[in-house]
């Protein structure tokens, strides 16, 4: 793969994870450089590809080293997803020092008929937009956030955020409130695991199920900003 890097919204990236040029357990998914592009508005898009050698051309970008320490504070993302069939549109973060802790300020899939299912919450710990999957994910630690009321995600931008402090994970969508997360031993258990910060990943997978076509239009983020809390 040939992975490149470059300057947008005043932080670095890269096309590729920090694992290697493909998810270790996906791999009908291969990050692309050619699947990365910064539109004439500014804006990132972020699309499936070919179909080459076994495995969809994807993109993917993940923050560097060379930025700052991402930890509690607030993260914002004004993004509109993507419009198709079979497809798997992620803005989220992981530990610099370990896998989990994983959050998600907004996952989502779209069903064989391009239609989206979105709730709220922590799933690794993780917020806007799942369906059916466990909202906070840790070793012996399960929690349920809520559901989304309907809309179309795919035809609008929306804002997707996440305020992060030592005692308390909130989630917002288009700046209200969807769901707090004050549990102490979770915290402590993903607080402990934040000692170098988070890497920041944008991605567009396709799922097991997609077929050459179905993306009908990319995912696109028009801003992304990280406002720390000390």
């Amino acid at each position: 793969m040939n992975n490149q890097i470059f300057t947008w919204k005043g932080q670095e990236w890269q096309t590729e994870e920090r694992w290697g040029d493909m998810h270790p357990d996906k791999p009908w998914a291969r990050y692309s450089s050619d699947c990365v592009k910064i539109n004439k508005k500014d804006e990132l898009e972020l699309s499936v590809g070919n179909f080459v050698d076994g495995a969809f051309n994807m993109g993917l970008v993940s923050t560097t080293a060379n930025n700052c320490k991402f930890s509690y504070g607030t993260y914002s993302f004004i993004a509109k997803l993507p419009r198709g069939k079979n497809l798997w549109p992620a803005l989220w973060m992981w530990s610099w020092d370990s896998w989990p802790p994983e959050l998600d300020v907004m996952e989502a899939w779209t069903n064989k008929c391009g239609g989206y299912k979105l709730t709220s919450g922590l799933s690794h710990i993780t917020n806007c937009v799942h369906w059916n999957e466990s909202n906070f994910h840790k070793p012996n630690f399960l929690k349920f956030g809520k559901l989304f009321p309907f809309h179309l995600p795919q035809y609008t931008f929306n804002v997707y955020s996440m305020l992060w402090k030592p005692d308390l994970i909130a989630f917002f969508f288009n700046g209200k409130m969807i769901s707090t997360f004050t549990d102490k031993e979770a915290l402590e258990w993903i607080n402990n695991h934040n000692k170098n910060g988070m890497n920041i990943i944008m991605n567009l997978y396709p799922t097991k199920d997609y077929k050459k076509g179905d993306m009908k239009s990319p995912l696109i983020i028009r801003d992304f900003h990280y406002d720390p809390l000390y």
